[in-house]
C-alpha cells in the first residue's frame, strides 16, 4: 500500500482521532437506548473482532513474551478500560460529546500534574 513511514503514522493518527473522538458522539446518541454497560460491551466485541484481523498472526508470534506481562495487561485491562467506558456512557447523559472529549484528551496532562508533584 503505502510505504512511507510519516504518511502512515499520520494516516493511522487520523483514524484514531476519528475513531476516539467517534465514540463521544455515539455516547450521545445513546443515551436512554442503550444501557452503559451493553454499549461498552459491543463497542469492545467490535474492536476485538478487528483487532484479532491484524493482531492475533504477532500475538502467536511473540505470546512467550506477552504471557510474561498477561497480569498487568489483564488488570490494565479490567480497571481503565473496562470502568473507562461505561462511566463515560454514564456521563454523556448529562453533558455534550465536546465536554467529553475535553475531559478525556486533558486527563493524560493532569496525570502527569499529579506524577510531577508526587516526585
Amino acid at each position: 500500500m503505502f510505504k512511507d513511514p510519516i504518511l502512515m503514522g499520520s494516516i493511522y493518527a487520523f483514524l484514531t482521532t476519528m475513531l476516539w473522538s467517534g465514540n463521544y458522539v455515539v455516547a450521545r446518541l445513546a443515551v436512554g437506548k442503550i444501557p452503559p454497560i451493553t454499549l461498552g460491551a459491543l463497542r469492545w466485541s467490535v474492536a476485538l473482532l478487528l483487532l484479532c484481523c491484524f493482531a492475533l498472526p504477532r500475538l502467536k508470534r511473540e505470546w512467550p513474551i506477552a504471557k510474561r506481562f498477561m497480569i498487568p495487561i489483564l488488570v490494565a485491562g479490567l480497571t481503565a478500560v473496562t470502568l473507562f467506558n461505561p462511566l463515560c456512557y454514564l456521563a454523556a447523559a448529562s453533558t455534550s460529546a465536546l465536554n467529553l472529549s475535553l475531559i478525556s484528551v486533558t486527563t493524560p496532562i493532569f496525570r502527569f500534574i499529579r506524577l510531577e508533584r508526587t516526585f
